[in-house]
């Protein structure tokens, strides 16, 4: 089961709500605000591996998307640098279960 959280959900309390209505094994999908991307590559990073580091659990993982889609003048850099960014903070979230 795929639950969708929107942005603006407070993590731990989004989290805590969903949870207590649903499933365990439930896996989140959350979302970055678009607009980020409109921010240099250093603000990027910092946003993704908020994300990340509040959303995530080590026994569930996080779907990690952008919450509308990009925009007609999104930079495919900033869109590249989001990706890296998630994978990076991912791929340490990962190390350390």
């Amino acid at each position: 089961m795929v639950l969708f959280a929107k942005g603006t959900i407070v993590p731990f309390q989004g989290r805590a709500k969903i949870f207590e209505t649903v499933s365990r094994k439930a896996t989140l999908q959350g979302n970055m605000d678009p607009c980020v991307l409109f921010a240099d590559k250093e603000v990027i990073k910092e946003y993704a591996h908020s994300m990340l580091d509040k959303f995530s659990i080590k026994e569930q993982p996080l779907i990690a998307n952008l919450g509308h889609g990009m925009m007609h003048d999104h930079t495919p850099e900033n869109l590249l640098a989001y990706l890296k960014a998630l994978k990076e903070e991912s791929t340490r979230l990962r190390a350390n279960i």
